[in-house]
């Protein structure tokens, strides 16, 4: 038996669509930036991974 994603909805984080990946890239490349020391940057990657 398989148990179920969180939040009972997979999501695919690969895009396939070359397109579409270039676009989201190029919309990225406009976001703010911060500067994290490595504290506060192992903080987001446990925030992310669900440990908090």
């Amino acid at each position: 038996m398989v148990s179920r994603p969180h939040g009972y909805k997979l999501v695919d984080r690969v895009i396939e669509d070359p397109k579409r990946r270039e676009r989201i890239l190029e919309e990225a490349r406009e976001l703010m930036r911060i500067e994290l020391n490595e504290g506060l940057a192992a903080d987001v990657v446990n925030i992310a991974h669900g440990v908090y």
